[in-house]
C-alpha cells in the first residue's frame, strides 16, 4: 500500500526532520505513529499526502508516486491535519460540496456518523469548538471511503465520550482494501485500536512492530516490588508497584501496555530488538 524509502526532509538549510526513514504500511490495517510533539510524525504524513516533497527519497502509493499529486490519487485519500479548517457551512452542506471530489463518498453514512458524533446540524463549521469541527470532518472522512485514511492527532479535542466513539467508528471502518494511519502523542486513546505500532523520535523510526508480534515476544505485568533476580526488558514503579516488559518464551497473553512500550523504546531504542531477532 505505502513504500517510503530513504527518505530525507529538512525545513530551510539546516532543520533536518527526517534522515533516511523506511517504511512499509500494507492494506487491512490500522498503524498507529506514536512520538512527543516535534517528533516528525507530521512531517512523514504530509509528505505521504504529497503536501511536503521530500529532498531525496521516494513514496509510492500504491500505484501513484505522493509528490505527484495526481486526481486519481488525491481522490483516495483523506488527511485530517492537526488543526483543521472549517468553513462557514454547515455540516450537511459541507459534506455535499466536498463529497464530490471522492467518487464513494455515501451521504447518509456522513449525516449517520454525524449523528452517532452528536455534531449540531444547525451550526456553520466555522463556529463549532475545535473538538466538534474535528468529528464532523473525521466523520466526513469516513464517508469518503477512501483507501488511505491519515489522522493526525484525531483525539486531541474530543471529551471522553467522544474518544470512545471515535474508536468505535475507525474499528468498524477497517476493511481489506483501505490503510489507516494515525498519529498521536496521546498513546492511551489508540491503545486498543491500532494493529500496528509505530514509534518515532527525531526523525528515526525506532520501532515498527505488529500488535501480534508484540504480544508474542514481550510480556507485560505487574508486580509488587521490583524484582531484580528474573529476567526484565524495562521496568517503571506506578501506584500499583512496578509495571514491567519481560521476556515471553511460552507466549503467554498479556495485556500490552503502549505506554510503557513507548517509554522503554525511548529509554534505549535496541533494547526491544533482541525478543524480535
Amino acid at each position: 500500500m505505502i513504500t517510503i524509502s530513504n527518505l530525507h526532509y529538512q525545513y530551510g538549510s539546516s532543520r533536518k526532520v527526517l534522515t533516511g526513514l523506511n517504511l512499509e504500511l500494507s492494506a487491512g490495517k490500522i498503524y498507529g505513529i506514536l512520538g512527543s510533539n516535534g517528533a516528525g510524525k507530521s512531517t512523514i504524513l504530509k509528505c505521504i499526502c504529497g503536501l511536503l516533497l521530500p529532498q531525496s527519497g521516494s513514496i509510492n502509493v500504491g500505484v501513484w508516486q505522493a509528490k505527484d499529486r495526481l486526481p486519481s490519487f488525491l481522490s483516495e485519500l483523506f488527511f485530517l491535519p492537526e488543526d483543521p479548517f472549517g468553513p462557514d457551512i454547515k455540516p450537511e452542506e459541507y459534506g455535499r460540496v466536498y463529497g464530490v471530489f471522492y467518487p464513494k463518498y455515501d451521504h447518509i453514512l456522513f449525516l449517520s456518523l454525524c449523528s452517532d458524533f452528536e455534531i449540531p446540524s444547525s451550526h456553520r463549521l466555522d463556529e463549532m469548538s475545535h473538538g466538534q469541527k474535528k468529528k464532523a470532518l473525521i466523520a466526513f472522512g469516513i464517508a469518503c471511503k477512501t483507501k488511505l485514511i491519515i489522522l493526525d492527532e484525531p483525539t486531541n479535542g474530543l471529551d471522553i465520550p467522544s474518544k470512545s466513539q471515535f474508536r468505535k467508528i475507525i474499528a468498524k471502518s477497517t476493511h481489506s482494501e483501505n490503510c489507516i494511519v494515525i498519529s498521536t502523542h496521546q498513546i492511551k486513546d489508540v491503545e486498543n485500536l491500532i494493529d500496528h505500532v509505530i514509534i518515532v523520535n527525531e526523525g528515526n523510526v525506532l520501532f515498527d512492530k505488529s500488535v501480534a508480534a508484540i504480544s508474542k515476544a514481550l510480556f507485560f505485568v505487574e508486580r509488587p516490588t521490583s524484582v531484580t533476580s528474573a529476567p526484565k526488558y524495562y521496568e517503571e514503579e506506578s501506584i500499583r508497584g512496578y509495571t514491567v516488559i519481560e521476556p515471553n518464551p511460552e507466549e503467554l497473553e498479556s495485556k500490552i501496555d503502549l505506554e510503557i512500550l513507548y517509554k522503554a523504546v525511548l529509554s534505549d531504542p535496541k533494547l526491544l530488538k533482541n525478543p524480535f531477532n
